[in-house]
């Protein structure tokens, strides 16, 4: 018998495909307990005890499946087991909501060899995905997944879908020619409830929201516009078409951008920090830090730059790093925390004495690379010897524990306080996923769970 797992939150789109896919071809739905999701490794062991054949995930959620794998090495587990722990029950795996990356592809097909990653693409404004590629199992095909890109393709549209790539022209773009994604499907959504304006802007389908009277079909500049139901959705994707035919995704034509699933307005971040009364200038970008994660970084250029703190120089930058740099990070985050959900927080903040800028004047993003976390966090012989007390108060389990969090967030342990929090310091959901692993293996402690973190 086909086996389905759901694992999306109940608030998030794919639990429709989740529930009623499995409804609908009569197959069995099993559901894991919350400590079988929040207990690295677990997951992993829970679909090999119920012979899992088909699952549904988020890039964010399969690192979380691999993660025991990816911390000891392909083909091991948290439990210090080898490739008898593999999920060979496993056959397809559906992934959407957020960027898939081939070393995401890698680890779970190490962990489930004979399993087909399906990459899906869609958006909210869509049907749940409009394009899909099939990445062939490991042990069917192992050197397909070697010969792509880091980021895998978005691929071809589904049935009675198109996924156009657009120019700012208006013109379908050439092979290789990067323009806006629009897809054009009968299944979108109507449109924006009473944003009449955004709908306009997103939508080329006759306004449902208008008044009878003010109806008219628009007229796009877009040649494969042919009528009221012949529709198209801007996506603000950018993309490619390859040689092959298939569509790659590059980015973003605004400054939206997705992180572990969620949607998140770069602008609007910058639009609340800008207003904190330290804060002169600023940019928020997504970069990846040492272990290729993405992370939310902003880069700020403080009212007091020129006048205090240590400067140091680092290739385009110059960091300005004043005296209160972790009280300084606390009232930012706490800041913004009045105005922003949790998960648009940065989750580092990096001063600068300027921002680069290209010589059109505009800031220059490209020189914007990971901050030297061992610059910003300096050398303080004040911290250095709090942290020698803290190591007397609270002994060698503290002294453990603040080397994992070290070596995990990249920040040098003198700066490690025992009210630290995990968060504040630059972690997120993943890094957290790795760091009850670390519990687990240097400090014995077994199937500790995520939420002690949280």
């Amino acid at each position: 018998m086909t086996r389905f797992t759901m694992l999306s939150g109940i608030a998030h789109d794919p639990i429709q495909r989740d529930i009623f896919t499995p409804l609908y071809l009569g197959a069995a739905l099993y559901i894991p307990t919350a400590a079988d999701i929040g207990t690295p490794g677990q997951l992993a062991q829970w679909m090999r005890t119920h012979q899992v054949t088909v699952t549904h995930l988020t890039p964010a959620m399969g690192q979380l499946l691999t993660a025991a794998m990816s911390m000891h090495g392909a083909g091991a587990t948290a439990n210090g087991g080898s490739a008898n722990q593999e999920i060979t029950s496993l056959c397809n795996s559906f992934f959407v909501g957020d960027i898939l990356t081939k070393r995401d592809v890698l680890r779970l097909q190490h962990l489930a060899p004979n399993c087909a990653v399906i990459n899906m693409y869609g958006t909210t404004e869509t049907q749940r995905a409009v394009s899909y590629l099939r990445i062939p199992p490991r042990s069917a095909d192992p050197e397909w997944i070697n010969e792509q890109k880091d980021v895998m393709p978005a691929g071809q549209g589904m049935v009675d879908v198109q996924l156009l790539v657009i120019n700012k022209t208006g013109q379908m773009c050439g092979v290789g020619e990067v323009g806006e994604l629009y897809v054009r499907s009968s299944g979108l959504a109507e449109g924006y409830l009473g944003l009449l304006d955004a709908t306009a802007a997103k939508f080329f389908v006759t306004n449902p929201f208008a008044a009878p009277a003010a109806k008219a079909e628009p007229t796009p500049k877009i040649p494969f516009y042919h009528g009221a139901r012949d529709r198209m959705y801007r996506t603000g994707d950018l993309g490619r078409y390859r040689p092959d035919g298939l569509v790659e995704c590059s980015g973003r034509a605004d400054d939206q951008v997705k992180l572990r699933g969620f949607r998140i307005e770069l602008g609007e971040i910058d639009m609340y920090l800008s207003q904190h009364p330290r804060v002169r200038e600023n940019v928020t970008l997504v970069r990846r830090d040492k272990d290729e994660e993405q992370t939310l970084v902003s880069y700020i250029v403080l009212t007091d730059a020129h006048h205090e703190g240590s400067q140091h120089d680092r290739g385009h930058l110059r960091y300005a790093v004043p005296r209160d740099f972790d009280d300084l990070c606390a009232s930012l985050r706490e800041f913004l925390r009045h105005k922003l959900p949790a998960y648009a927080v940065p989750a580092v903040v990096c001063p600068l004495r300027k921002l680069p800028l290209t010589p059109n004047g505009k800031v220059d993003k490209h020189a914007l690379p990971f901050p030297d976390t061992s610059l910003l966090y300096g050398e303080s012989a004040a911290a250095a010897s709090s942290a020698t007390a803290d190591e007397d108060d609270f002994g060698a389990a503290y002294a453990t524990l603040r080397a994992l969090w070290a070596d995990l967030l990249g920040v040098p342990e003198r700066r490690l306080r025992p009210d630290a929090h995990f968060f504040d310091m630059g972690g997120h959901s993943i890094l957290a996923t790795r760091l009850t692993l670390r519990v687990g293996s240097d400090l014995g402690v077994a199937d500790a769970p995520l939420a002690l973190v949280f």
